[in-house]
């Protein structure tokens, strides 16, 4: 368990107040970035990731300072994303940002990732970089983790006041600047101290759930006037868009635009278009956008509690009834950032891909068109849906009697795995040999279009091999 968790652990437990501690005056400010952080009750950051060391990675956490702009619609917006924007007041702020980067400068290949932390649970969290971090760490991006919403940096202020007190969020009508001075950083001479060494050619912003909405608020409307990231990564939206400030109101099934520069893949899961009804804002791919949409993915799912590669298998009735999803979606996300890095250079460009296949009534609780064992079709093909040993779907998963509070909430957003039977398996692969070399080619099919990596195309091939499947296993 990464040690962000257990310290997250503790300091719920402390029950310490809401509420925003005053902040301090700005110490040690190099062109709006003071740190490295220390001290604190932890003498870590919130969010720190544990073993990095191993990967040739360093963690370092950072104070950025400045006047934040909020932004007002400036003419009518509509579904199709074209939203103008002008500045509005101006608020200061103080916010964090966590980086993790190659401790050998030599080693940076040129991009750095930026996520917009997600703040659903409460706190903040970084689900791209989880579901993302063998291709970052073994490809040597540069990752910034930024506070943007006042959510995360209250609660950081609240959890361990000797080291956050100094933060200040003037309001969520200002988490868009705070985002782009954040990249704006990282191009100017605040690179120095946030990624010494290292000088980025490409910045590509990132973020998931609620983050990947208000990444759709900002391309569609802060965008176009900052220009400030080469590429997005849009992962599991939902079928709507963030406010931009308080009282605006964004369009019902609002689509990203693509008519501004830069470069976008939108990566869903099955579970989004379930529980999320993305679906109703499906747009084609064009030169600057590509939709993927992943057979039998769920929102949230094994990895996302235990990031390895391959992850620790759940066990149904803890936390959810079932068995949570245990498709290898984060390879996909993998796939995307090395996407976006390659299409941003013009090395490469992302394939289009299959969407799901919907049934005839797209309203319905379940929209998505399955086989006879109850698997999605279409969209991308990861080889456990096509050589399958269960059912695996972004369906609700009830939460299990006792649950933990936060599980209570969120395991609808969990999927499923539900084993087929071993009669069922015996019949379907009656030698072990048929079996890996079935899952084996299913494997290599997803990797030639590059939506599965040829490292995570090894990953899967070994796991088929030393998963005990086939009558003579």
């Amino acid at each position: 368990m990464p040690r962000f968790r257990r310290a997250l652990v503790f300091l719920l437990a402390l029950g310490l107040p809401a509420g925003l501690v005053a902040a301090q005056p700005a110490v040690g400010v190099t062109s709006g970035v003071s740190g490295p952080v220390t001290g604190g009750a932890f003498n870590l950051p919130q969010s720190n990731w544990a073993g990095l060391a191993a990967y040739g990675y360093v963690e370092t956490e950072y104070f950025v300072d400045g006047v934040a702009t909020a932004y007002a619609p400036a003419g009518e917006w509509l579904p199709d994303g074209i939203w103008p924007a002008a500045e509005s007041t101006t608020a200061e702020f103080r916010t964090r940002v966590l980086v993790r980067r190659p401790t050998d400068p030599a080693k940076f290949n040129g991009t750095v990732v930026v996520e917009w932390n997600n703040v659903t649970a409460g706190f903040d969290t970084s689900p791209t970089w989880t579901a993302s971090l063998d291709e970052i760490l073994r490809g040597g991006y540069a990752f910034v983790g930024v506070s943007a919403q006042a959510v995360g940096v209250n609660q950081m202020i609240n959890g361990d006041p000797g080291r956050y007190s100094s933060l200040h969020h003037p309001g969520d009508e200002y988490s868009y600047d705070i985002f782009n001075q954040v990249g704006q950083h990282l191009r100017g001479a605040a690179r120095r101290v946030l990624i010494p060494g290292m000088t980025p050619e490409k910045v590509i912003a990132m973020g998931e759930s609620q983050s990947a909405s208000r990444l759709v608020t900002y391309i569609n409307a802060v965008h176009p006037l900052a220009r400030v990231y080469n590429g997005f990564l849009v992962y599991s939206r939902g079928s709507g868009a963030a406010t931009l400030a308080p009282g605006v109101v964004t369009p019902t099934r609002p689509i990203i635009r693509t008519d501004t520069p830069g470069r976008i893949i939108n990566v869903q899961a099955e579970g989004d278009i379930a529980v999320l009804r993305s679906h109703y804002v499906r747009q084609d791919d064009n030169g600057r956008y590509r939709l993927w949409e992943i057979a039998g993915g769920a929102h949230t799912d094994e990895h996302t509690l235990s990031p390895k590669n391959p992850p620790t298998p759940s066990v149904a009735g803890s936390p959810c009834v079932d068995r949570l999803n245990s498709a290898r979606s984060h390879m996909v996300v993998a796939a995307a950032v090395r996407g976006l890095h390659e299409w941003t250079r013009k090395i490469s460009t992302p394939k289009k891909a299959p969407r799901m296949t919907l049934g005839p009534d797209i309203d319905a609780a379940d929209p998505i068109a399955r086989d006879a064992d109850g698997n999605g079709l279409g969209g991308i093909r990861l080889p456990q849906m096509e050589v399958p040993i269960a059912r695996i779907d972004g369906l609700v998963n009830p939460a299990a009697p006792g649950a933990p509070p936060l599980f209570q909430n969120f395991c609808r957003l969990f999927g499923r795995t539900i084993p087929f039977s071993e009669a069922d398996l015996d019949a379907r692969y009656p030698t072990r040999i048929g079996y890996v070399v079935a899952f084996h080619d299913a494997a290599v099919a997803v990797g030639a279009n590059r939506w599965v990596l040829p490292e995570d195309v090894a990953i899967l091939v070994w796991e088929a091999l030393t998963t005990p499947i086939g009558a003579d296993a």
